[in-house]
């Protein structure tokens, strides 16, 4: 079974090839859009500036998160276990 196919129907996905210590390692990133409010969170406890905040006009605070380059994710899981809304999955 593929990464992504773990994640729920509703979420998008981003591959990534990073190192983790020593070792190469392949990161799913998991975001289900329709569920982001844009608050930010997950921007402010990311250490490696995985996310960026974009504009969104259809979002109720004018702003939504993307990422900005899955390769920078470390599996910290910050970003997944900060969101109020569920909307993020590390894999």
């Amino acid at each position: 079974m593929r990464k992504e196919d773990k994640l729920p129907y509703q979420f998008k996905a981003w591959e990534g090839k990073i190192k983790k210590g020593k070792q190469d390692d392949e990161v799913t990133i998991g975001y289900w859009q329709e569920a982001c409010k844009g608050c930010g969170i997950c921007v402010e406890v990311c250490p490696t500036n995985v996310w960026k905040i974009t504009e969104s006009l259809d979002k109720w605070n004018g702003q939504m998160v993307t990422v900005s380059d899955a390769n920078k994710c470390i599996k910290c899981m910050l970003c997944e276990t900060h969101c109020p809304d569920f909307a993020i999955k590390i894999l």
